[in-house]
């Protein structure tokens, strides 16, 4: 797997692994795994003006509840 770099809110540089992507709708999202945390992180994959993609955090808790299930129904799927 990719090694990335992002460097967050405080300026702290992060490295981490992109688990996978996948699909809900036609929104994508990313689930990472941080060097420094234990947990992976789902994250929701948007688009700037200029049509480059970001990260960033999945602000509402249903969405997040939801893209959460699906995603553990995908995972039970593929095993």
């Amino acid at each position: 797997m990719d090694k990335f770099k992002f460097l967050d809110e405080n300026g702290v540089e992060h490295n981490f692994e992109i688990i996978d992507f996948f699909e809900v709708d036609d929104d994508e999202y990313a689930v990472i795994q941080p060097d420094d945390m234990e947990e992976s992180l789902l994250l929701k994959v948007d688009y700037d003006e200029n049509g480059e993609s970001f990260l960033c955090e999945i602000e509402s808790q249903k969405e997040f509840d939801e893209v959460s299930t699906l995603y553990l129904e995908l995972l039970d799927e593929k095993e």
